[in-house]
């Protein structure tokens, strides 16, 4: 008992002719709802389209998470976005401190050759007006013990 072309249903034409006869209440046809199951489509604008008249939980969950992820992700890349413009700001501020410090270190060298240069010269100094002190106490000295009182 072979059934035409008309009589076949979506289920046998996709999965070849079932065991199950109509009206046959001992077997059940697992297939037969597989053609009025509603399907989704979600396209890369987010829009969503329905075949079928409603959504059920679970497409309506895949759906939200799906929206959900894409946000994230829009947050984050924005984040991520904001956080490469720091550090590229942080960066170029990096950079002039770095300059800065090394102008600062080069000139501190300088200012301590220069103390140190000078320290030098005050202390060659102060040993010469010793020196000159101690020279003019001499000769002081030595005109006066060469002079006698007079009487």
């Amino acid at each position: 008992m072979a059934k035409s072309d008309d009589e076949m249903t979506f289920s046998n034409r996709l999965y070849g002719n079932s065991p199950c006869r109509e009206g046959d209440e001992s077997s059940v046809d697992i297939y037969d709802d597989l053609d009025s199951t509603p399907t989704v489509s979600i396209s890369n604008s987010s829009e969503v389209t329905l075949s079928a008249t409603g959504l059920n939980l679970f497409d309506e969950i895949l759906i939200e998470e799906g929206t959900a992820k894409e946000a994230t992700y829009k947050d984050l890349q924005a984040e991520h976005e904001k956080c490469q413009q720091q550090l590229q700001d942080f960066m170029k501020r990096l950079k002039e401190i770095q300059e800065q410090n090394s102008a600062l270190q080069n000139e501190n060298q300088s200012l301590k050759k220069n103390i140190s240069a000078l320290i030098k010269t005050a202390r060659v100094e102060i040993k010469r007006k010793d020196d000159e002190i101690n020279n003019l106490q001499r000769r002081e000295h030595n005109s006066l013990s060469w002079k006698k009182p007079i009487r």
